[in-house]
């Protein structure tokens, strides 16, 4: 038993320190047609929620998160996650009730104008500062919602599901 919350400890850590040192962004595309579909998909979402986005658990990041707090916005049913960026320590959360999402979703609708967005693709900016944010590869389709002065990164999964919102 003993060696088995050792093991777990020890993994912990070096996913942490994994995600603190990792050098190479990995960076999966996928054809243009593909990701124009996904960008269909999140613009239906947008446009005429059918929160079908929603098929199991995603990550707040941390400047979402940080402005959900700013508005007294708290997730008390998602788990706690600290991002930890170069120094930085920086709360997060990880939603995986479907209630959560709706709540997410329709916060973030309400900070955009469900009728004036873009739809873009990451710069290498925002892609150098997703990675710097996650423990994993980025794959795409992955996208910048921009509105009212605003840019939402949205990292869905190949299957349609959401993976990760943030601001950016």
């Amino acid at each position: 038993m003993k060696k088995i919350v050792l093991l777990t400890l020890i993994a912990i850590s070096l996913g942490l320190f994994a995600q603190k040192k990792k050098k190479e962004i990995v960076y999966n595309k996928i054809s243009d047609s593909l990701n124009t579909a996904y960008a269909k998909l999140v613009a239906y979402e947008i446009k005429d929620p059918s929160f079908k986005l929603f098929q199991g658990a995603f990550f707040i990041g941390p400047e979402l998160y940080e402005m959900m707090i700013k508005d007294t916005f708290l997730l008390p049913n998602c788990i706690n996650t600290t991002y930890i960026i170069d120094d930085l320590k920086l709360p997060g959360k990880v939603a995986q009730k479907e209630d959560d999402y709706f709540d997410v979703w329709n916060y973030f609708l309400k900070k955009i104008d469900v009728n004036s967005f873009k739809i873009l693709k990451l710069n290498q900016e925002q892609i150098k500062r997703y990675w710097a944010r996650i423990n994993f590869n980025i794959d795409e389709p992955i996208m910048i919602v921009e509105s009212k002065g605003n840019r939402w990164l949205i990292d869905i999964d190949e299957k349609g599901r959401l993976v990760w919102i943030d601001l950016i």
